[in-house]
């Protein structure tokens, strides 16, 4: 049997993360967690195949922030097209409740991160290998850079960026140095509006967009365990 999850915006009642993970079958794998001020902690659900799904949970209210930012971005990824790099970036499927704050579900991506090999023994001891790694990032970020770069603009990243570090490390000896060595820059490029705004539905935020395929949300539901058997 399969249950039928009505899109919704947020600021509806979503269904809860707990009801999801407590269901007979249902397997978890924690992947990490963070004492950041916006700290998420990843799980990874699993059917009988391996991965099939991965919840971002937010655990304050800085986190919820950045969790619905990453969902607007993704959404937004998958709506202008990526071609070959589609594959390689996760889909936004919705939202999850998390006590009150938001548990972003995405599709799983099959293989095996880059920093788990990038950690393996005296792997960064070999020139080669470790220029390699780069190579391949490099090659994946210009494809991104290429796909999705909009009309050139200046960005507020600099100013922002000693902002936070400035609130984060109140009173650090290395603060002043950094101002001065960057603040110049950050006003030149600062204020500047974003490159590419934000999607949003007219009716708010989304759960599930009209471009995500409602079945692989309804999946996350069946009963009686959370994923069904793949064929």
């Amino acid at each position: 049997m399969t249950v039928t999850v009505r899109a919704t915006a947020i600021g509806s009642e979503l269904k809860p993360l707990a009801d999801v993970v407590s269901r007979p079958g249902t397997q978890v794998v924690l992947l990490g967690g963070s004492k950041d001020p916006n700290a998420k902690v990843t799980l990874v659900l699993l059917d009988e195949h391996g991965p099939a799904f991965v919840v971002k949970v937010a655990t304050t209210a800085a986190a919820a922030h950045v969790v619905r930012n990453e969902g607007y971005l993704l959404e937004g990824l998958a709506g202008i097209g990526l071609g070959s790099l589609g594959p390689t970036v996760p889909r936004a499927l919705g939202y999850l409740s998390a006590d009150g704050l938001p548990a972003l579900v995405t599709t799983a991506l099959v293989g095996v991160p880059m920093s788990v090999r990038y950690h393996a023994w005296r792997h960064t001891a070999r020139r080669r290998q470790v220029r390699a790694d780069f190579a391949a990032a490099g090659a994946w970020l210009a494809g991104l850079q290429r796909r999705t770069a909009g009309r050139v603009a200046p960005v507020s990243l600099l100013g922002e960026a000693l902002a936070t570090i400035g609130d984060r490390f109140t009173g650090h000896p290395g603060l002043t140095l950094l101002r001065a060595r960057l603040g110049a820059s950050a006003v030149l490029l600062a204020p500047r509006p974003p490159i590419q705004p934000q999607p949003r539905d007219r009716d708010g935020p989304f759960l599930l967009r009209k471009n995500v395929p409602r079945d692989d949300f309804r999946r996350l539901f069946s009963c009686p365990a959370i994923l069904p058997r793949r064929g």
